[in-house]
This record gives C-alpha cells, sequence and structure tokens, in this order.
C-alpha cells in the first residue's frame, strides 16, 4: 500500500525504509476463551459469584487486576478513589474498589516502594472512610486464583484499567467476557 519492498520470513515482515531495514513481528494475542468458559461454567464459580455478590449486597464494585508494577498505576486509582469519596459524600458506603495485584514480574527496591507506596494509600483512604461493614478499598494481594478472578469480573460494574504505560493488556477483554456470564452464573444470581 505504501509501495515500499518487504519480505516474510517467519512471523516477521522486513521492510525496507529510508536505507534501513525495519523488522515487524506478528503477534496474535487473547485470552484463552475455551479455559475462561470453562471456570464461568463452574458450580464452584457460580458459589463463589453468589458470596460476593451476598458480601457487596447495595455496593457498586469497582474491579482493578494488574501487575504490582510502578507503571500500572494502581496508587492513582486509590488517590482518585479518595477523591470521589470526598467530593461525593453520598456514594460513602456505597461504592467500593476492590484492587487484585498480581505478584510482581521483577524483585527489586522499585517494587518495593510500589508496595509500601500502594498500601500506605490504601490504608489511609480506609481509615478516613471505613465504616462498621465497610471499607472503600480492598486489596487481594497476588492470592487470586482464575476462578476467583473471574467471580470479581462476573460482579463488578466496572473493571479500571488506568496504566501509565503499558503493552497488550487483557484484562478488560476477560471482564467483558466473564460479564457476559454462562447458564449456570445466571441460575446462581437468579437471572
Amino acid at each position: 500500500m505504501l509501495g515500499l519492498h518487504y519480505e516474510f520470513k517467519r512471523g516477521y515482515m522486513g521492510l525496507e525504509y529510508y536505507g534501513r531495514t525495519v523488522s515487524i513481528k506478528m503477534l496474535p494475542v487473547g485470552v484463552h476463551m475455551g479455559q475462561l468458559q470453562s471456570v464461568l461454567s463452574l458450580d464452584d464459580t457460580a458459589k463463589k459469584v453468589k458470596e460476593l455478590k451476598e458480601k457487596f449486597e447495595g455496593k457498586t464494585v469497582i474491579l482493578g487486576v494488574d501487575d504490582l508494577d510502578l507503571f500500572k498505576g494502581i496508587s492513582l486509582k486509590f488517590l482518585a478513589m479518595g477523591q470521589l469519596l470526598e467530593e461525593h459524600q453520598s456514594l460513602r458506603g456505597k461504592v467500593v474498589l476492590v484492587q487484585i495485584t498480581n505478584p510482581a514480574r521483577s524483585r527489586g527496591k522499585d517494587v518495593q516502594e510500589v508496595l509500601n507506596e500502594t498500601t500506605a494509600i490504601a490504608k489511609e483512604i480506609n481509615d478516613k472512610y471505613s465504616e462498621p461493614g465497610y471499607q472503600p478499598i480492598i486489596v487481594i494481594d497476588g492470592s487470586a486464583t482464575t476462578q476467583d478472578k473471574a467471580a470479581y469480573y462476573a460482579i463488578s460494574e466496572c473493571c479500571l484499567v488506568n496504566a501509565v504505560r503499558d503493552g497488550m493488556n487483557l484484562v478488560p477483554y476477560t471482564y467483558t467476557v466473564c460479564r457476559q456470564g454462562s447458564p449456570v452464573l445466571d441460575r446462581a444470581l437468579g437471572n
């Protein structure tokens, strides 16, 4: 289309552009639909969804699922939640941010700093806005199974992805698939 010379070799495309060779790799990505649909069809998942729905009865659940990483913006998400509760007092006791943090892909000082910062911000907001039976920010740190995540995806009103810098993030796609439910989940929720 651009009139450039190119070659395909083993999933790569190389094009000549102003005397340079530019390589492009074809990387189709997606979620494993079969695995996700089988998890959504399990009775245990339906049971977990029902438990979570009862636990958060009368509350709007906002979900975050991110790696514990400097660029995922988890602390910014927590600060935004604090600002929401500060500016809209009527939402206090009614909106919950559940943040699932996947284990960090690396180790080191920066990961520990991110953990310390997000923990401190969540604690500050929870200390300020918690009430009996209500905690505005719930952090699930690295121990959520695929089944747990699917259940949280299914009961949440929205999934908040606000990475400062990111590559291909499949969380929105996974959220959308889980929100479509399954016959098993529909029965458990009385739909």
